[in-house]
């Protein structure tokens, strides 16, 4: 992470431009209206993220469309309030009007993410996700059990349950594990061609909303 920041301070106008063709504009400001340019002392702290994403070398954080930029949106949702009010103060007649306005404003935001899919929004999890709990408890048996990475997430907190990586793969330790797969989903980092042949592997429990359960070849 050092070597990252001393390499991206090295080159600021490359890192500028990387980040402000990233998807930090189009995804993650525009269901905020872009008020938190405005209530921009709220967005303050969240902009070594805002960069380190912005320039990063892998398309999924340039494009902010994965969680791991969720903590920014509590700081860009006080920042887009912040902004409402300050543009109601200003172009506002009355107080009691000018927070109406600020107040519509955020909800308009919020009600175009929901319908234009742009940006962060609560959706209900899919399938694949939901069943993730159900099937591990179906696996208690097993010594380990690697998880591919859109499912990882709602895998829980259990020694056994590791990510499911190239590294994983090859490890000694995970030579017999279990494989939670989920045929398409993002099995980031690995790509399609090495996820193919895991889907080909021998199933070892019943699937269920589209999860596979298969056993890991030997290395």
């Amino acid at each position: 992470m050092a070597s990252a920041m001393v390499g991206m301070m090295s080159r600021p106008f490359s890192v500028l431009s990387s980040t402000m063709t990233s998807g930090f504009l189009t995804t993650v400001l525009t269901p905020f209206a872009y008020l938190p340019v405005v209530g921009w002392r709220w967005s303050i702290g969240i902009l070594p993220i805002v960069f380190l994403y912005g320039a990063a070398a892998n398309e999924q954080m340039r494009s902010f469309g994965i969680y791991y930029a969720m903590p920014l949106v509590p700081f860009l949702a006080l920042g887009a309030a912040d902004g409402a009010r300050r543009l109601a103060d200003r172009f506002g007649t009355h107080r009691g009007r000018a927070r109406t306005v600020a107040a519509a404003a955020i909800l308009a935001g919020a009600l175009f993410a929901g319908i234009s899919d742009a940006g962060y929004s609560l959706r209900p999890w899919k399938p694949q996700v939901a069943a993730v709990p159900k099937v591990l408890r179906q696996l208690n048996g097993e010594r380990f059990v690697l998880v591919q990475s859109a499912l990882y997430p709602h895998a829980g907190y259990d020694e056994r349950v590791q990510l499911l990586t190239n590294d994983s793969l090859r490890d000694p330790r995970y030579a017999a594990a279990a494989l939670l797969l989920a045929p398409g989903l993002s099995a980031f980092p690995l790509s399609a061609a090495e996820l193919a042949p895991l889907l080909r592997q021998e199933t070892i429990a019943p699937s269920a909303e589209g999860l596979l359960v298969v056993r890991a070849a030997p290395p």
